[in-house]
C-alpha cells in the first residue's frame, strides 16, 4: 500500500470557483495527483517562478500557538492547520498539520507582544520560523516522501541569500548529505480574516528525519541507523557521554531524533564513536576513524564550511549546529556522518568566538581550537598527512580558477535567485524589506559584502585567502 500522498490536491486556479476561498486549492481537488517525483517538485527553484505556502490556522488554535509561545519560548508544541502549496497554476492541499514555531535564539513570537490574542483588524505581524509537519496528525501523510517542512525567515541577511547559496553550494559540490530547499512566499491566513498576511519570502527546507532517511537510503545503505540532534557543547569528548539521551529530555547534548534500536543501543553505539576518538591514537586511530567515516565525504563537507566562513561550527564553536547519522544498528559496524545544517551566519557575517575574529581569512586548518582533548573530531583527522592533503585538494577546487566559490561563479547564481524574489520581498510584517547588501549588524566585520564587487567582496577576499593558506600543503 503505498503511502497517503496528499489529502487533496491539484486545482488549476484558472478553473473558477462559485464561491473561492481566500487561501488558493481549497476550494476543490483529488488524492493523489500525477506529480512523479513529489520532493523534486516542492524543492524546485525558479523553474515554475516563486512558489507559494499558505498555511490556513482556525483563530482558537492560533491562540493557543500565541500563548503556548508565552509560557515557554522554547515550546515544542504544534496546533492545526491546513497547508496549501500553489506552484504555477497548481495548488497541492495538505489537510490537518501540524503547525509549530522553531529556531534557537532566533526564535519570536508571529504576531503581537506577550498575552495579546489575535487582532483581525489591526494584527502586528513578525517574522518567524515555522515548522510543519504533514504526518503528526494523519500518519502516513506526506509529499513524495517528505514529512517535515521547515520554513525559516531571512533573519540578519539583507541579502536573502546566505543559507541558500550554501546548500546550493554543498549540492554542486557533491555532498550529498545536505537538504534540499527553496525559495517561497508564506501566507498566513487565520480563519475569519479578510485576507492572509504576506510574510515575505522565506526559504523553505527538509529538516533531519527518517523520511530525509529513507529519501537517500541507497546512498547510506540504510535508512535503519541512529539520527542524533545534537545541542550546543556536543563537543564529541568523553564528558559529555552522560547527556546522550532521548529526544526532548532536559539536558540532552545529543538527543536521538530517528532511531532503529532505542535509546540503550543507540547510546552504546555512540559511546563506543566517542570513546574511540578520545583513546585511540597514530596509526590506531588512523585506520579506526577510516573505518567508522567516509573522510572523503567529511573533508569535502568541511572545505565547503571553511569556504562560506561557517564559524558557528562544531570544530570552532563547542559541538554547535550539529547533526550526526550512524547508518547501522551495529554496536561497533557503522560509519558516522556529519551533516550540514544552519548557514546563516556565513558569507561574511563573522564574530569573535572560538579561535576566530574573521572567518572570511581565517587559517582553514585551525579554524577552531586546536585542543584535541576539546575538539577531538577534525583536529585528529587533520593531524595525518594523507587526510589533510584530501581537505587541502578540496579547499583548492572551491577556490581555484573556474572553482564554485569564486567571484564570477557564485554572483551568476546569486543574482539569479535575486532577480526571482526582487519583487516579492516587501511583506505585511514590515520587515525585512528590501535586499541589502550588508553582513549581519551585530557582526563584527561590517565591510564585507556579497553582490558589490571590491577589495571587500566575500568572494574575492576568501578564495585569496584560501589559495594563500593551501600554497604551503
Amino acid at each position: 500500500m503505498r503511502p497517503l500522498f496528499l489529502l487533496a490536491a491539484v486545482l488549476f486556479l484558472t478553473g473558477g470557483c462559485a464561491s473561492p476561498s481566500p487561501v488558493p486549492g481549497f476550494e476543490r481537488g483529488h488524492v493523489n495527483p500525477p506529480v512523479a517525483d513529489g520532493a523534486a517538485y516542492l524543492f524546485d527553484n525558479g523553474t515554475a517562478g516563486l512558489p507559494s505556502v499558505y498555511l490556513k490556522v482556525d483563530v482558537d488554535e492560533w491562540n493557543r500557538l500565541l500563548l503556548a509561545f508565552d509560557r515557554d519560548r522554547k515550546t515544542r508544541g504544534s496546533v492545526h492547520a491546513d497547508l496549501s502549496f500553489v506552484k504555477g497554476k497548481e495548488a497541492t492541499v495538505v489537510r490537518d498539520v501540524a503547525l509549530s514555531i522553531k529556531g534557537n535564539t532566533s526564535r519570536r513570537r508571529p504576531e503581537g507582544t506577550a498575552g495579546l490574542l489575535h487582532r483581525r483588524d489591526s494584527a502586528d505581524w513578525h517574522h518567524c520560523h515555522f515548522g510543519v509537519s504533514l504526518d503528526q496528525y494523519r500518519p502516513g501523510q506526506m509529499v513524495g516522501g517528505v514529512r517535515k517542512l521547515v520554513l525559516k525567515w531571512f533573519k540578519d541577511d539583507g541579502n536573502y541569500v546566505r543559507e541558500m547559496y550554501s546548500y546550493d553550494l554543498f549540492r554542486r559540490f557533491g555532498v550529498w548529505t545536505g537538504p534540499e530547499d527553496v525559495y517561497v512566499k508564506v501566507y498566513v491566513y487565520v480563519d475569519g480574516d479578510a485576507a492572509p498576511a504576506y510574510f515575505g519570502v522565506y526559504q523553505m527546507y527538509e529538516p533531519y528525519d527518517k523520511a530525509y532517511l529513507d529519501r537517500r537510503a541507497d546512498r547510506f545503505g540504510t535508512a535503519d541507523g541512529n539520527l542524533w540532534a545534537c545541542n550546543y557543547g556536543s563537543n564529541l569528548t568523553a564528558a559529555t557521554i552522560p547527556a546522550i539521551q532521548e529526544e526532548d529530555v532536559p539536558g540532552a547534548l545529543y538527543e536521538l531524533a530517528s532511531s532503529s534500536t532505542g535509546i540503550e543501543a543507540a547510546r552504546v553505539q555512540l559511546t563506543d564513536f566517542i570513546e574511540g576518538l578520545a583513546t585511540l591514537e597514530g596509526p590506531a586511530f588512523h585506520d579506526w576513524i577510516g573505518r567508522h567515516m567516509d573522510l572523503d565525504l567529511f573533508l569535502k563537507t568541511y572545505a565547503v564550511y571553511a569556504g562560506i566562513g561557517m564559524w558557528d561550527d562544531y570544530w570552532n564553536n563547542n559541538g554547535n549546529n550539529l547533526y550526526l547519522y550512524v547508518d547501522s544498528p551495529s554496536a561497533g559496524d557503522y560509519r558516522v556522518y556529519m551533516l550540514p545544517h544552519d548557514f546563516d551566519n556565513t558569507l561574511g557575517t563573522t564574530s569573535a568566538v572560538g579561535a576566530q575574529t574573521d572567518a572570511v581569512t581565517q587559517d582553514p586548518y585551525h579554524w577552531g581550537p586546536a585542543d584535541i582533548t576539546r575538539i577531538p573530531l577534525v583536529n585528529k583527522i587533520l593531524a595525518f598527512d594523507d587526510y589533510r592533503a584530501v581537505y587541502t585538494r578540496y579547499l583548492r577546487e572551491l577556490a581555484g580558477e573556474g572553482g564554485l566559490l569564486t567571484y564570477e561563479s557564485s554572483i551568476a547564481r546569486i543574482t539569479a535567485w535575486q532577480d526571482l524574489i526582487r519583487d516579492a520581498v516587501a511583506n505585511d510584517t514590515g520587515e525585512d524589506m528590501e535586499l541589502v547588501d550588508v553582513p549581519a549588524y551585530w557582526g563584527n566585520h561590517p565591510e564585507y559584502r556579497v553582490v558589490e564587487d571590491g577589495p571587500a567582496n566575500f568572494f574575492r577576499v576568501k578564495t585569496a585567502s584560501l589559495l594563500e593558506w593551501t600554497a604551503g600543503y
